[in-house]
């Protein structure tokens, strides 16, 4: 009976083990797939914006929200793990902001500038920006974001 217990332990711990070891392997991403598209404002791109993609109905909290600064011709490539890596499959609603670099520094009160948002505001709330997408499993070519002053 000993032999018996003693086999099993043998054989369970390196099972017990090995199992560990495959769940400590897994980092918990997701699969991401390549998304590309452009952001215009009045027609004309918006460098140096940011894009920000909301998950729809994710129970998740912690679920990614993949990011993107715009190019000079108003192209973007989300980030969600790695560089322009692109975005998990699902439903976002996405967000933009554009806010031009001001240099404050050694700046007297007088002459501090406030930063402002380079497009309206309600580009940068998920709930008011009425932009809406869905990553597919697959390469995402997206429809310009036409964005205008409404």
């Amino acid at each position: 009976m000993v032999r018996r217990n003693v086999s099993f332990v043998m054989w369970s711990v390196p099972l017990v083990l090995l199992a560990g070891i495959n769940v400590s392997c897994s980092d918990g991403r997701r699969p991401v797939f390549p998304v590309q598209g452009q952001v215009l404002f009045e027609d004309k791109p918006t460098p140096g914006a940011m894009v920000i993609f909301h998950p729809v109905n994710d129970p998740d909290p912690r679920a990614p929200r993949p990011i993107a600064r715009i190019g000079a011709d108003g192209t973007f490539k989300p980030t969600t793990y790695a560089t322009g890596d692109g975005a998990p499959a699902g439903t976002y609603d996405v967000t933009v902001t554009w806010i031009a670099d001001v240099d404050n520094q050694n700046v007297s009160k007088e002459d501090y500038r406030e930063p402002k948002n380079g497009v309206p505001d309600i580009y940068g709330k998920p709930d008011t920006a009425g932009l809406r997408i869905e990553i597919k499993k697959a390469p995402n070519d997206l429809t310009p974001f036409r964005l205008t002053r409404k």
